[in-house]
């Protein structure tokens, strides 16, 4: 059995706050801005606004989330897959070699702790005339240095609740085309419910202070006598024939055509500049990055040990996936994978749709709580 020596002391300090900018280039930034129900909504909007559909292809990467997929099928068109390197780069002659004649158009996502090269959109956009979509649900912010975060595709998307303690919301973002959609208002029930939403997110991460329990007792006892599941639940969503396996995170078709409300995109552009907050995220994913070096030092992909901007997720590979992963689940520590990635096109996805899972790197996390998991993963991998 492999032995891992993590050495703990530089994770056991405390999380502080370094130097940032108090105002941080965001997709919020970009020419044209439209807030939606859903970032998979935003796909779905994109490609609707191109007039894509029945008959049409896209391609995605074959190491996905069940979401993407779900996206472009909600449109009527075909999903092609293409292949990723171990390092999660995307290159051109995977996604070209995965090309056909309906072929329209492609979604590049920046995966994890890895963007995407700029050359590799222009490229595209020179030798096709496919749509290119910038997927920036785990990029939602530029480094202070380089181009910025979803200018390099005809569209751009991204997630509210990735980043922000915002229970729903997505970007359809554009630097060069107007995005001209004509949304039903989601009204102030939603704004209302996503008040409560954000109330018993802060309680359940202890962000409350000393209300933290009180305010959960009492929103648990009225979701008891209303009938309803936590409100950080989403609604369990279908689409009309759809396989539950493939569309387990589904467009929610009631939302598609809503926007965010009135109270997501204000939250957003507040909580995009609190460079605090930013600097935070990432020195959380920094300790957690020390931690993935140390147990995979001789692992060149995915070694990342300063993310230069604030990630959503931090990607570990499992070396023995089919132990670790539910013994990993069984202690605690929070954590999920894309297990539902298309088989059989690419062998890396094939590999990380089992041994490459996510972990957790949101700002709240205090340095007790990254304590207790790093024990939890300590214990199951030695």
């Amino acid at each position: 059995m492999t032995s891992f020596v993590v050495p703990m002391r530089p994770l056991l300090k405390a999380v502080r706050p370094g130097s940032a900018p108090l105002v941080r280039r965001s997709l919020l930034d970009l020419p044209e801005v439209a807030f939606v129900s859903q970032g998979r909504a935003a796909i779905s909007l994109a490609l609707s606004l191109e007039g894509i559909g029945t008959g049409a292809s896209v391609l995605i990467p074959a190491f996905h989330c069940d979401a993407l997929r779900a996206a472009v099928r909600s449109v009527g068109a075909d999903v092609d897959c293409f292949e990723i390197g171990e390092d999660l780069q995307i290159s051109l002659e995977s996604v070209l070699r995965a090309g056909r004649r309906t072929t329209k158009a492609v979604v590049l996502p920046h995966l994890f702790v890895v963007r995407q090269p700029p050359e590799l959109f222009r490229a595209l956009r020179e030798q096709t005339n496919w749509i290119v979509i910038e997927d920036c649900a785990h990029s939602f912010f530029s480094p202070e240095t380089g181009d910025q975060i979803g200018a390099n595709g005809h569209y751009a998307v991204g997630s509210l609740s990735k980043f922000f303690p915002i229970g729903w919301g997505g970007v359809l973002a554009s630097s060069e085309r107007r995005i001209d959609l004509r949304l039903a208002r989601a009204g102030p029930y939603r704004d209302l419910k996503l008040f409560a939403n954000a109330i018993e997110a802060a309680a359940s991460y202890g962000g409350l202070g000393p209300f933290s329990s009180s305010v959960q007792g009492l929103l648990a006892q009225i979701s008891k006598i209303r009938g309803y599941r936590p409100t950080i639940i989403p609604a369990d969503t279908r689409l009309e024939g759809a396989n539950s396996r493939d569309f387990k995170e589904d467009v929610d078709l009631a939302l598609l055509n809503r926007d965010a409300g009135r109270l997501a995109p204000a939250m957003a552009y507040r909580l995009a500049r609190d460079g605090l907050r930013l600097a935070r995220r990432q020195e959380v994913a920094a300790a957690i990055q020390d931690l993935i070096s140390s147990l995979r030092p001789n692992e060149a992909p995915l070694r990342t040990t300063q993310p230069e901007f604030p990630p959503y997720v931090v990607p570990l590979i499992l070396p023995d996936p089919k132990r670790q992963f539910a013994r990993l689940r069984e202690s605690g520590v929070p954590l999920y994978r894309w297990e539902n990635s298309v088989r059989d096109v690419c062998r890396v996805a094939d590999w990380y749709s089992t041994a490459l899972v996510q972990l957790p790197c949101h700002e709240s996390i205090s340095p007790q709580q990254l304590e207790a998991v790093t024990q939890r993963i300590l214990r199951v991998l030695e």
